[in-house]
């Protein structure tokens, strides 16, 4: 039968409380958790840790997933935007893109435009 996502999520919840060792509370971060989870993204995303595993010393910009299955990282500058794409290719096609930016814009066209490319195209359209 299929499973409602009300489900899943009590299951989920569950799960984490399991994990954890301790109930799961309600509620939104706490100062201290925002912090927290500030510094945690900031390293998490720092070149140093993006480059453990790179040769050269250069940071990674794909990862492989499964067999002819990537995640690509693309970060580039874009009338006046920084912007992070992340493609999920298949057999070097674009099945799948995700595009921010600072300043944040509405990239869900561009999103829908990268799909069914070739990577290397992309670096391009999203300059173009």
């Amino acid at each position: 039968r299929p499973i409602s996502p009300d489900e899943v999520q009590a299951v989920l919840i569950d799960e984490f409380a399991r994990a954890l060792g301790r109930p799961v509370e309600y509620g939104k971060p706490t100062s201290e958790e925002l912090c927290t989870i500030e510094e945690v993204e900031g390293r998490l995303t720092s070149d140093e840790w993006l480059s453990l595993h790179a040769n050269g010393g250069k940071p990674m910009n794909s990862l492989k997933i499964s067999r002819g299955v990537f995640i690509r990282a693309i970060h580039i500058e874009v009338g006046g935007c920084k912007v992070r794409a992340a493609l999920r290719l298949r057999d070097e096609m674009i099945d799948e893109a995700v595009i921010e930016s600072e300043p944040e814009r509405d990239w869900r066209r561009m999103e829908a435009k990268l799909r069914g490319m070739r990577a290397e195209q992309a670096m391009a359209t999203l300059q173009a």
